[in-house]
């Protein structure tokens, strides 16, 4: 067999384009639709050698040309239709180069892929061929000794005009098969209940079978010269059997026909459907695609736990797991991208209040404001009334008794108060009792030398010796605590005898009495 590259590489390349070209969605042939098609190809009459003598003759004696046609085909469903085609080839004979008419009509059923825009289909089908050939000759054309009449076994009247001039008309019809396949390219589609309409473009590779009488032909004449038993030429074909091949393309209409097939049930058809067999699930979102969105806003959260479904959740680990954008995370009025604490509200409490960082202690003296009688003055730490938060000043006459005082001593690794101590605390007695509203709390601090346990309980009994002795100077008992801290709070390295020396200490810690 004798096989024309181009008519094989073209027929390659529109092959391809369907078979590697798809999508998600159904196909688009609409159902109980009617498609008219117009179509042009390249007709190849394709060469088959036969036996003996005739193995190098092109018995099919054919030009190969373009055809033009049409079709016409019904859609049952949208893989199934069945169509009619007709197409028609000018041409001429391979050999004399007289003209010459193709006719080929066939019915075919047709089967599509379902793919979308694009639409591979194989189609298989019977029909018949005609050609009409008109025949001149005048005498000596033929072979040596060419005066007879010429006669084709496929036109009973031949004649023999004055000119000498044979001329006749050699036509005949034959049974032919066809397979092939294509793609059919959507390119615009209106498809309402009951009603629509598509157009498009389609490429189409057709093989066809011819089968003819093998003897003395398949009816398209080679005209091939040999004697017959009365020594008059005739046409012969030593083959009955042909094939052909046309490759094209043209454009299509739909008409009519329904909305097709809804595999889903969602009222979306499969050739719109992205999701034929998962239903919409009809939330008002992208409900066009004929796809469930189980998770609209594809922030991870799925619709069904999602408190917005619609709002992406902004995953900056505050309450990720609602599926909402917290935009203000502590709600404290100021957008997180704007809020220099995200996760902590501001207290709006007239300080500081445009940076969303709640001012715990604003003065920043260590007393948080809820507890802070003064929350924008700091507090100063001069052991009388300390615990307030606010700034205050001690009185002249308690100055020497707010604080450490120096010369309450005691007797050395003992919790009895040296004679020298006496002075000043009596001092100290008298002063408290002019403030009545006034508590002590005497502490006792040690260094770190000895024991630390031991430093704990000397501290405690010597703090308990000075209340005792302030008590005894007519102090209100209930004015007057004690507490030994041991050498847990040092005012200054335990490393050299100055610092060891300054730790040991006692002091008076001056605060207003409450109930």
């Amino acid at each position: 067999m004798q096989i024309r590259s181009p008519v094989v590489v073209l027929a390659g390349l529109l092959l391809g384009v369907s078979v590697f070209v798809s999508g998600r969605a159904e196909a688009q042939m609409i159902p109980r639709s009617v498609e008219v098609d117009l179509f042009g190809s390249y007709f190849s009459f394709m060469a088959r050698g036969g036996e003996g003598r005739d193995a190098t003759v092109k018995l099919e004696n054919f030009q190969d040309n373009f055809e033009g046609g049409a079709r016409i085909g019904f859609h049952f469903a949208e893989f199934i239709a069945f169509e009619a085609t007709f197409g028609m080839v000018q041409t001429s004979t391979d050999d004399t180069r007289r003209s010459a008419d193709y006719i080929n009509a066939h019915f075919d059923a047709v089967a599509h892929l379902p793919f979308p825009h694009v639409v591979p289909y194989f189609a298989l089908g019977a029909g018949f061929q005609h050609y009409n050939i008109m025949e001149e000759y005048a005498r000596g054309e033929g072979p040596a000794d060419f005066t007879l009449v010429y006669r084709d076994p496929y036109d009973d009247h031949p004649r023999l005009d004055s000119g000498n001039y044979l001329t006749y008309r050699s036509a005949d019809g034959d049974f032919l098969v066809d397979a092939g396949g294509g793609a059919k390219f959507v390119l615009y589609e209106n498809v309402e209940t009951g009603v629509g309409f598509s157009v498009g473009l389609r490429v189409d590779v057709r093989w066809k079978l011819s089968i003819g009488d093998a003897t003395p032909g398949d009816g398209i004449p080679t005209l091939d010269f040999e004697r017959d038993d009365d020594g008059n030429a005739v046409a012969t074909d030593w083959n009955g059997v042909f094939h052909h091949v046309s490759v094209g393309g043209g454009v299509f209409v739909l008409l009519g026909g329904g909305i097709g097939p809804d595999r889903d049930g969602d009222k979306i058809t499969n050739r719109k459907d992205a999701c034929p067999d998962d239903p919409e699930d009809m939330d008002d979102f992208e409900d066009e695609d004929g796809c469930p969105d189980n998770d609209n806003d594809k922030d991870g959260v799925v619709d069904s736990r999602d408190d917005c479904p619609l709002e992406p959740e902004d995953k900056d680990t505050w309450e990720d797991q609602d599926g909402c954008p917290d935009i203000d995370n502590d709600s404290d009025g100021f957008f997180d991208a704007q809020d220099a604490c995200p996760l902590d509200a501001e207290d709006k409490d007239g300080f500081e209040d445009t940076d969303g960082c709640p001012e715990l202690d604003n003065d920043g003296d260590g007393f948080l404001d809820e507890n802070d009688s003064c929350p924008r003055a700091m507090e100063t730490f001069n052991s009388y009334l300390d615990r307030d938060g606010c700034p205050d000043e001690v009185p002249a006459d308690l100055v020497e008794f707010a604080g450490a005082i120096p010369a309450i001593q005691f007797e050395v690794n003992s919790a009895r108060l040296k004679r020298s101590a006496l002075p000043i605390l009596k001092k100290a007695a008298n002063a408290l009792n002019r403030y009545p509203d006034l508590h002590v709390e005497v502490a006792g601090h040690a260094s770190s030398e000895g024991q630390a346990d031991a430093n704990m309980r000397l501290s405690q009994d010597r703090t308990v010796s000075v209340r005792d002795y302030l008590i005894d100077r007519g102090v209100d008992p209930s004015r007057v605590s004690a507490r030994g801290y041991g050498e847990t709070r040092p005012v200054a390295p335990n490393d050299t005898e100055a610092g060891r020396r300054a730790n040991r200490r006692v002091e008076f810690l001056l605060e207003r009495m409450t109930d």
